[in-house]
Protein backbone atom coordinates (compact mmCIF):
# COMPACT_ATOMS: atom_id res chain seq x y z
CA UNK A 1 0.00 0.00 0.00
CA UNK A 2 2.85 2.35 0.82
CA UNK A 3 4.41 1.65 -2.58
CA UNK A 4 1.14 2.57 -4.29
CA UNK A 5 1.01 5.85 -2.37
CA UNK A 6 4.57 6.63 -3.39
CA UNK A 7 3.72 5.96 -7.03
CA UNK A 8 0.68 8.25 -6.78
CA UNK A 9 2.76 11.06 -5.24
CA UNK A 10 5.46 10.60 -7.87
CA UNK A 11 2.86 10.85 -10.64
CA UNK A 12 1.40 13.98 -9.07
CA UNK A 13 4.86 15.58 -8.79
CA UNK A 14 5.57 14.73 -12.43
CA UNK A 15 2.26 16.32 -13.47
CA UNK A 16 3.06 19.50 -11.51
CA UNK A 17 6.57 19.59 -12.97
CA UNK A 18 5.12 19.35 -16.48
CA UNK A 19 2.60 22.10 -15.69
CA UNK A 20 5.37 24.42 -14.44
CA UNK A 21 7.63 23.54 -17.35
CA UNK A 22 4.85 24.30 -19.82
CA UNK A 23 4.49 27.78 -18.34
Amino acid sequence: MVYLDLHYILSLVHFIHDFIGLR
